[in-house]
């Protein structure tokens, strides 16, 4: 179960690459953090992710088991815990949401109405649960709570992403345990699910993809020419799978607007592949972020251990090509972005102090990686203090100018504030032209 949770939540992810350029270690001497801040109270915090407001500030989710510092109220276990901060980090307004047992948000939008749209899973009796389920509430602009639902059937169901459909409505991705209640088709163990709903969050139709072993989403987005991407991890070697390496590879699904799958495919080595990040490129094809344990099948370069490993596909999702990033310890990426220049800008985590990593200040650092179009790397740079450190998501807010999430349990180095255990972390970072 924990196990489950972990790859849900994204903790770890994989990365696949081809040729790596070893013993090439480049420093970025043009990174300026611009602020950072630590959030969260004396017990452990997760950060789940981070979007830019309207109005120029942030919202950020994730969970807490807090109920001091920072952290105002907590109902049970773990909180679903979201803070609106201004353009400078500071709090405008911070809430959590749950009931008695485990609560989880994984991911949040701001909607047409300019307020928000929050999901995860719940464990929490209040919700009428057997076990978890998929869980959605929307909020008003200051945080007040509209209105929850939760869906689901008698297994174990998650909810990590979501986007609003042209029509008013949303599209839900997660993974799902049952073939009960809201649930119908699945293949066998866990499967990917995906459900569209109207405005009012009535279910139009689900679907379950996936085979008999352990599958599931993470990530979804609309794509150019109408359809869906959907990104995440499959064990499964039969069903809706084809093409598995073995362990369990990164796999992506290309979907029409009515859910039908257009395309489907694997990626990685014998070894353990975990997706981070997928995203739509400039040329209509993808690129995709994670980490790779394997040195065989579609990978190649690896350093050692888990590398960030980076899949650039064409529209069809082939690989046009693939390189691995880090050193002979541990590196998994969770978020990766194109950037102005038709490059690629990827963060995630390090234990290396070898092969591309340089200045790591301990334990585990956030890691941003800069690529140019073709995967050559351009600099690295490690952020983070003497304890564990880790960046998960990342945004351009403004030209040269991003927004980064992860989670800290430092209190040196390029840290400072923290309130105890892990906190989140956010901050600013400004790239100059030199």
């Amino acid at each position: 179960m924990k196990l489950i949770i972990k790859s849900l939540l994204c903790i770890f992810t994989v990365v696949l690459i081809n040729q790596c350029e070893k013993g090439e270690q480049k420093k970025s001497s043009n990174l300026k953090i611009d602020w950072l801040n630590c959030y969260g109270g004396s017990n452990y915090d997760q950060f789940s992710s981070i979007i830019h407001t309207s109005d120029g500030g942030y919202l950020v989710n994730g969970t807490t088991e807090s109920k001091d510092g920072d952290v105002t109220v907590n109902n049970g276990l773990d909180d679903g815990w979201i803070l609106k901060l201004d353009n400078q980090g500071s709090i405008e307004w911070e809430k959590s949401f749950g009931a008695e047992y485990s609560d989880y948000t994984t991911s949040i939008i701001q909607t047409s109405d300019k307020g928000f749209i929050a999901l995860g899973w719940t464990f929490s009796s209040t919700c009428d649960v057997c076990d978890s389920e998929g869980w959605i509430f929307k909020l008003d602009q200051n945080g007040k709570i509209e209105l929850e639902d939760s869906y689901g059937g008698s297994g174990k169901d998650y909810f990590n992403d979501i986007l609003q459909t042209d029509d008013g409505g949303y599209l839900v991705a997660g993974s799902t345990r049952s073939n009960d209640g809201d649930v119908t088709g699945n293949h066998g163990y866990m499967n990917g699910w995906i459900i569209k709903m109207n405005e009012n969050r009535e279910i139009e139709w689900q679907k379950c993809y996936g085979g008999s072993d352990l599958d599931y989403f993470h990530t979804i987005f609309k794509t150019a020419d109408g359809g869906y991407i959907v990104g995440g991890n499959a064990s499964s070697t039969d069903g809706d799978i084809t093409g598995n390496h073995g362990g369990g590879d990164i796999w992506i699904v290309k979907l029409d607007e009515a859910g039908s799958i257009e395309w489907q495919k694997c990626y990685g080595g014998s070894g353990i592949e975990y997706f981070g990040s997928l995203i739509q490129t400039d040329d209509g094809g993808y690129a995709v972020a994670g980490e790779s344990f394997s040195n065989d099948g579609d990978v190649s370069g690896n350093h050692g251990q888990d590398d960030y490993w980076i899949i650039k596909l064409d529209e069809h999702g082939n690989i046009e090509w693939q390189k691995c990033y880090g050193g002979s310890d541990y590196d998994g990426a969770d978020c990766i972005i194109q950037t102005s220049d038709g490059g690629y800008m990827i963060v995630g985590g390090t234990l290396s102090i070898d092969g591309d990593v340089t200045d790591i200040h301990g334990d585990q650092d956030g890691w941003i990686i800069k690529l140019d179009n073709n995967g050559k790397l351009e600099w690295q740079e490690c952020v983070g203090g003497t304890s564990w450190d880790r960046l998960v998501s990342l945004k351009q807010v403004e030209y040269n100018k991003y927004v980064v999430g992860g989670r800290t349990k430092s209190d040196n180095g390029d840290i400072s504030g923290n309130h105890g255990e892990v906190d989140f972390l956010i901050m600013t970072i400004t790239l100059s032209d030199e």
